[in-house]
This record gives C-alpha cells, sequence and structure tokens, in this order.
C-alpha cells in the first residue's frame, strides 16, 4: 500500500520520460487528429495494456498508435493524480497496480478521456 502522494512522487517521473520518447517518434509531421477518431476502436487494447503494465511497468505496444494512446493515458492519469493530491487526497491509500488502474482505466472512461478529447481538439483541429 502507498499514499497517492508517494505513488504520484514515483510514478510521475518515468511516465513523463516515457512519453517523450513515444511522442517524440509519432507526433513530427503527423496527422494528429487522426487520433480523436481512433481511440474507441483502440480503448480496450489501451485498456488491456494499460492492465499489463500495472502489474509490471512494463509494456510492448502492438502498433505506434496503441502506444501513443497508452502514453497519453498515463499522462493524464498523472494530471488526475496531481490534482487529486493539490485537493488534499494525497494520503489515500492503494497498491500501485491499483492506483494505476483507477487512474488510467476507471478515470479515464469517466472523466478524462473527455477533458483529452477537448484538449487535443485545441492543439490539433479537424482538418477541413
Amino acid at each position: 500500500m502507498q499514499t497517492l502522494s508517494d505513488f504520484l512522487s514515483h510514478w510521475r517521473p518515468i511516465i513523463s520520460e516515457q512519453g517523450k520518447d513515444v511522442a517524440a517518434k509519432i507526433e513530427a509531421g503527423q496527422n494528429m487528429g487522426r487520433f480523436l477518431a481512433i481511440e474507441p476502436q483502440l480503448r480496450h487494447r489501451v485498456d488491456m495494456l494499460v492492465r499489463e503494465y500495472s502489474k509490471s511497468l512494463s509494456v510492448a505496444p502492438d502498433s505506434l498508435e496503441v502506444g501513443y494512446l497508452f502514453h497519453l493515458r498515463l499522462q493524464e492519469a498523472c494530471h488526475l493524480a496531481q490534482f487529486l493530491v493539490h485537493c488534499g487526497l494525497g494520503s489515500s491509500e492503494m497498491d500501485a497496480s491499483e492506483w494505476i488502474e483507477v487512474l488510467a482505466i476507471d478515470a479515464w472512461h469517466e472523466f478524462t478521456v473527455h477533458k483529452w478529447r477537448y484538449e487535443f481538439q485545441r492543439v490539433y483541429p479537424p482538418k477541413t
């Protein structure tokens, strides 16, 4: 068991570094708006990858698209965890694997997917 604050202080640097590597591989010169369209079709595969990651902290996505969405999801989970700590909920306790699944799967389906879609569309507007 660990508090959300402890979990976040350990997990955030790892996610941040991994996210930079993935973003560098896929963002340059790509039609990023397509991720808004393909995310719903790839959501289950990303969920499965998050579950695997929560147990081993290591995964091998089967495509760049799934890998990119996986890392976006983990980054959104970090932002949510940071917000919850800021709101005074940092002393809540769960196992690390449970924190990952709650923040990157459960919260994604209920909240952060909508936040991500809104922000992503502002940065990468649909092509007309």
